[in-house]
Parts: structure tokens; sequence; C-alpha cells
């Protein structure tokens, strides 16, 4: 990761994580997994009343203001809540319920559910009496499952182009052009969520038009969504932006009334695109010979060589002439490097003694 260090962990809650996620990442926000809060709070918790209380504070978009409003009135509806599990829920709170975690991008993710996923797919490769060589030789067996995965999923999205369903052509269009397949898929929600957004007013603060919206169902709860024309930058209070990194419903609903063709670049987070993974992106021009730059041009190199075995062994025709070209490819690099040893030793003979 090039030394960059994760903004944000999600684990079960095991006090020894959370004590070296404070020592080693005390910028990170340590957020704890939405499924494991649920059941903490099913084997708790008996009054049905409080359960939807807990649940709507760990999963409902609201100011921290409005959950310490609706704690305090929990504990006047049931009582004192005087118990070592709520006092420890309560000092954690910043780490489970989402007034504190709404604006954090966690790229979608709110439990340890991949992290499970992956070792329940490698416990399937992995047995007790496999040797320390079956054990290997079958974890590579699962990287190159997913690996393969990856190469079919990045090909589906840079060759393939999905059918648009929304009315704002226009707009699924670009969206479609731009991120990769499963991230487009979501947007379209979004697109699509417009219809539940009602105009309500629109004022201009210098080249910032602020408009008033309001989601279909909840009259009176305005949302005041900020756009600047000059820009074309936006700001939307419900933060899914800051959380997924892709525009929100209240922003296309500006976009349409903006009749705007496209997705504001500022909007279109990298890590979504279907050129995140550019080999030109991967390249250093530094000539150092630091472990770093080699690393870096080894890792550009893997994956465009992912890409040409994936599609030369898609028949024998392409595959001869894919193993032809990396033949005289290799044999071309290899006299240049000899090319290049040849005129340095013959720089350092002229050399003046």
């Amino acid at each position: 990761m090039c030394q960059r260090k994760p903004s944000v962990i999600v684990t079960d809650g095991c006090e020894s994580m959370r004590g070296a996620i404070r020592a080693f990442f005390p910028e990170a926000t340590h957020r704890l997994c939405a499924w494991h809060m649920e059941k903490n709070v099913t084997a708790n918790v008996k009054e049905d009343g409080l359960r939807e209380l807990f649940n709507r504070w760990l999963y409902a978009d609201m100011e921290e203001e409005v959950f310490e409003e609706g704690l305090e009135a929990a504990i006047i509806d049931y009582g004192k809540l005087d118990t070592f599990w709520y006092n420890d829920t309560y000092e954690k709170r910043t780490m489970w319920a989402n007034a504190y975690l709404r604006d954090k991008f966690c790229a979608g993710f709110r439990t340890t559910s991949r992290c499970e996923g992956i070792n329940a797919n490698v416990k399937r490769f992995l047995k007790s009496r496999h040797s320390i060589l079956e054990m290997v030789q079958n974890l590579e067996l699962v990287v190159r499952e997913y690996r393969n995965n990856e190469l079919l999923s990045q090909f589906k999205s840079t060759h393939g182009f999905p059918v648009l369903t929304t009315a704002l052509e226009p707009l699924e269009r670009h969206a479609a052009d731009v991120y990769t397949r499963e991230v487009f898929f979501d947007v379209c929600k979004e697109i699509e969520g417009i219809s539940r957004v009602i105009y309500v007013s629109k004022n201009r603060v210098s080249t910032t038009m602020v408009y008033t919206i309001e989601d279909y169902g909840e009259s009176g709860l305005h949302i005041r969504v900020l756009y600047d024309r000059d820009g074309k930058r936006f700001d939307c209070p419900c933060n899914l932006w800051k959380k997924k990194g892709f525009s929100c419903r209240h922003m296309f609903f500006v976009m349409k009334y903006e009749h705007l063709m496209e997705i504001p670049e500022s909007l279109i987070l990298n890590r979504w695109r279907k050129d995140a993974k550019s080999v030109e992106k991967y390249v250093e021009t530094s000539s150092d010979g630091s472990e770093r730059t080699f690393l870096l041009r080894h890792g550009a190199l893997h994956s465009a060589t992912q890409w040409l075995v994936y599609v030369g062994a898609k028949s024998h025709t392409i595959f001869s002439k894919a193993i032809s070209s990396q033949g005289n490819l290799a044999k071309t690099l290899m006299d240049y490097v000899m090319r290049r040893v040849s005129q340095k030793r013959s720089t350092r003979r002229r050399k003046p003694r």
C-alpha cells in the first residue's frame, strides 16, 4: 500500500484488537461489525421496543444530538439502563452508532462479512492432514481462483456495456462509461431514487445554488443540497458520497434540474473507475534503483501480463500469437539490456585515471 495506513478498520469487538489499533493506527476509525452488534443486542436486551431502538441507532442516518436525545428518552421509557453491558456499549457508541460514523468512508462495508467469507473459502482448501507443502499449494489455488474472478469482472467492466434502464440516459450512460460494473448498478439505484425526491425551492448565493428538497413520505424534513456551478461541486447532508464514494439521489436530482449531461469529475472516486488498475497509473518515472520503485514496476508488469495470459488462452490461434510475441519481446528487451551493459563498460574504460 506504499506505506499508506488504513483509514477505517472493522472488527468484531475483540478488546486485544481494539488496543492494537489504538497503538499502531491511532488515526484510523475503528468500527464495530454491525452484525456482531445486532447479535450482542439480541443477547442482552429483552424488551422488543428497546431492541428496535438499538437497531435504529445502529443503521439510521441521524445527527449525534438526535442519537443522544433518543438515548435519554429510552432511559425514561425503559428505566435506568445501569448494567455493565449497557455502560460498556455506551462507552463504545462512537464505534457502532451510525450517528458518529455517517461521514466515514467505509466503501459500503459495515460488517466483517468479507473477511469471514474469505476465511470460509480458504477452509474449503485446507485440511488438518495436509503437509506444509500441500497447504502452500492449496493456498496458491485459492489465490488463483480470486485472481481469475477479478480478471473476469475486470474484463466484463472494460469490454461490456450494461443495458440502460433509467430515464436519465445521458447520466446513466456516463456512469456506465466510467464506473466498474458493480458500482454502476449501485449508482443506477440512486438515479432511479430521483422519483422519491420532491422539489421545494431554489436560492442562489454567489455562484452556489442552494436546492431545498425532501424525500417522499418525509414531509417537512428539508434537505439542502449545495451546487457550485463554477467548480461543478456538490455537497449533500445525507453523506452518501462520503460513505460510499458515489452520488446520492439528491445530487442526481440537482444534476437533472441543472441539465447536466455528465457526472462531475469531482464526484467520481478513482477507486471505483474502470481504469483504476491501468498500468500507467502504477509506473513511476523515477529511475532510482530502490526496492519500492522495483516493486511498483514489478506489480504493474504483473498486472499487464495477467491480461495477456487471460486473453492469450482463449483459443489456440491467439495462444500461438501471444507466445510468439512474448518470446520476441523478451529477446528485444534482453538485447536492449546487453547493449546498455556494454555501453556502461565502454564508458568506464574511457574514463581517465
